[in-house]
């Protein structure tokens, strides 16, 4: 590139023309925004951007870009380990869940260790024989679970 050449400057996804609500509290106020490897690149007022190319354009012309939302009561313990990607609650713009609530939660559980369901199978579907041998009557729920998602303790 010589030096009378403009710089191109690059990013995974062109966000133009959005109504932009930041966190701050701040009024919203039309911006584009570039995105690169999963984090924001440069905010700018629409037309400021220009320089910036993407695989992806989005012309959010008359929507709203915001910050996700944070569900705080949620009985979502199990769901974030059977299904990490939680792609229900992501596409209702929620991007963090406070897990644990009603004093009932897998956690805390790492790598390789085993999650201990009876109590939470006693609390949804009653005490049943099986819940003490790991299994969880009427829930689908398994202590097999936790071997699926951490492999064997």
């Amino acid at each position: 590139m010589s030096k009378t050449e403009p710089r191109q400057l690059r990013c995974d996804t062109l966000i133009r023309n959005a109504l932009l609500i930041d966190g701050s509290g701040s009024e919203a106020f039309p911006a584009d925004v570039a995105l690169a490897a999963g984090r924001i690149a440069a905010i700018g007022a629409p037309g400021e951007l220009d320089a910036w190319h993407a695989e992806v354009v989005i012309n959010a012309a008359g929507n709203v870009l915001s910050p996700g939302f944070i569900d705080v009561h949620t009985h979502d313990d199990t769901n974030v380990i059977r299904m990490p990607e939680m792609f229900p609650k992501l596409s209702q713009g929620v991007t963090t869940v406070v897990v644990g609530n009603c004093g009932i939660s897998a956690a805390p559980v790492g790598a390789g260790q085993r999650i201990f369901l009876p109590l939470v199978c006693q609390l949804r579907s009653g005490y049943r024989s099986g819940a003490a041998s790991g299994q969880c009557g009427g829930t689908g729920w398994s202590h097999g679970l936790a071997q699926q998602s951490y492999g064997s303790p």
